[in-house]
């Protein structure tokens, strides 16, 4: 709400003025009247309009750069989250099976087991529940920075193939806020709240095991329950208006049938 100024006399002052103007978005244009506009002369009147189209078109392809770059930097972090995630299983998973084969066949004398097999953790919860052990420390260190990406990339806002808008509601809250604030946390509660072995835990390592179950929960079947209602799979079906996702029909049903063999394990 600046008071309008009056232009510099002179043949080249009001291009010059309004350049000034564009290149320095913090001074407000001037504002002229359409008789003020009409004495310019044709001239100089379309001098002034190439500049703001010139102007337009210059913030349109920064907007669009800068969209491009955001979906770009999600689509990364969300690779490389999802990527550390599953080689943090992995290798979690490798190490248990290592030390199956080498010190888990001896008891705690040092002598073999009558049946020449080792334990083997029923779970990977219980195989990495100590982070001071070798299979600990890789399942926190890559699962948790693999929730810290996924969880800063945004991807549920910035991926056209996931974003379905703030319409679509469940208690009031968007499925698209709580497929960002529910699994990626939950991954990061899963790899810093360890359990305790069944049959060593107290009255109060149940509080971590209740605690470390939400999280896996919030993790597996947060993304299961929202990549179901996104694609329209199974109950889902008809939830969401046709038209809100953006993907071809070859991915989602590639998506579906990800999701079918999920629900089946």
């Amino acid at each position: 709400n600046a008071p309008a100024t009056a232009l510099p006399s002179g043949p080249r002052a009001p291009a010059m003025s309004l350049s000034l103007h564009l290149r320095a978005p913090s001074i407000p244009l001037p504002r002229m009247s359409s008789v003020e506009l009409a004495s310019l002369g044709p001239d100089l009147h379309m001098s002034l309009l190439e500049e703001v189209r010139e102007h337009v078109r210059l913030v349109s392809a920064r907007a669009a750069f800068t969209e491009a770059e955001a979906r770009k930097r999600a689509a990364s972090l969300l690779c490389a989250g999802a990527l550390s995630g599953f080689l943090g299983f992995c290798f979690a998973f490798a190490i248990g099976i290592v030390r199956e084969q080498t010190a888990g066949k001896r008891d705690v004398n040092g002598r073999l087991f009558e049946s020449g097999r080792g334990y083997f953790p029923a779970t990977v919860s219980e195989m990495v529940h100590n982070q001071s052990e070798p299979s600990g420390k890789v399942f926190f260190a890559f699962c948790f920075v693999g929730a810290i990406m996924i969880f800063f990339s945004w991807y549920p806002t910035r991926l056209q193939n996931v974003y379905i808008g703030d319409d679509a509601q469940i208690f009031g809250v968007s499925w698209v806020t709580i497929r960002q604030f529910i699994p990626a946390p939950g991954m990061m509660m899963l790899s810093i709240i360890t359990v305790v072995p069944p049959a060593q835990a107290t009255i109060l390592d149940e509080f971590c095991i209740c605690l470390h179950l939400i999280g896996a929960a919030m993790l597996f079947v947060g993304y299961f329950v929202c990549e179901a209602h996104a694609l329209g799979w199974g109950p889902f079906a008809g939830w969401l208006e046709k038209g809100k996702l953006r993907d071809t029909p070859t991915s989602i049903r590639q998506r579906k049938l990800c999701l079918t063999g999920i629900g089946l394990f």
